[in-house]
């Protein structure tokens, strides 16, 4: 197997979210769908039904996000990665992400590159290369210059396939202590009430 180290700014565009003129408000008029910070979550969903609408009028040609892009969160307590499946409407990013999109996707998976940005090894990168005291963050120019190792696509291939079934593993798993959680409670409640058989 063949490995390959390149900078993430050589195999993928990364640019700022739309640009607000003002605080995200809703339009109920507006023209675009707008993913914000609150609506992603590190296990990788992406919550569209409570994004908000937007008007981008006045605007040049807005960068609409498309199938396959990746939303970087740069700041704050957690960096991670989300890849879009799909795309609901027309839709931007706040600019409070980097969106990436891969340069060959016929080279570089862009749901390896998602696995990449969420393992440990570029955990430990964003640690030593972070910035800001009060609120941590990952400028654009660590983020491009950031190496990352790069294998065949089987090899990703490989990769995806074991990370997504290890994240459903892990999915099942919380839903089950969930499920067991309230079956244990319900019945030590019962006990107090002396109706545990």
């Amino acid at each position: 197997m063949n490995v390959n180290t390149n900078r993430l700014g050589a195999v993928a565009d990364i640019k700022t979210g739309f640009p607000l003129r003002k605080a995200a408000k809703e339009t109920l008029a507006g023209d675009a769908l707008l993913v914000q910070m609150k609506d992603v979550a590190p296990s990788g969903d992406i919550k569209w039904k409570n994004t908000i609408k937007i008007s981008t009028d006045g605007s040049r040609n807005p960068d609409w996000l498309k199938e396959h892009d990746i939303l970087f969160v740069g700041r704050g307590s957690r960096f991670f990665a989300v890849h879009i499946d799909t795309v609901k409407n027309k839709s931007l990013a706040s600019p409070h992400f980097y969106v990436l999109r891969s340069k060959a996707a016929n080279k570089v998976l862009p749901e390896f590159l998602v696995w990449y940005l969420n393992s440990s090894m570029a955990q430990k990168f964003y640690n030593a290369n972070q910035e800001g005291s009060a609120l941590s963050y990952i400028s654009r120019k660590t983020l491009i210059s950031m190496p990352i190792q790069i294998p065949d696509i089987e090899t990703q291939n490989k990769i995806i396939n074991t990370s997504k079934c290890w994240n459903k593993q892990q999915q099942l798993l919380k839903e089950l202590i969930q499920q067991k959680s309230a079956y244990i409670n319900a019945l030590l409640e019962q006990t107090l009430k002396g109706e545990a058989a």
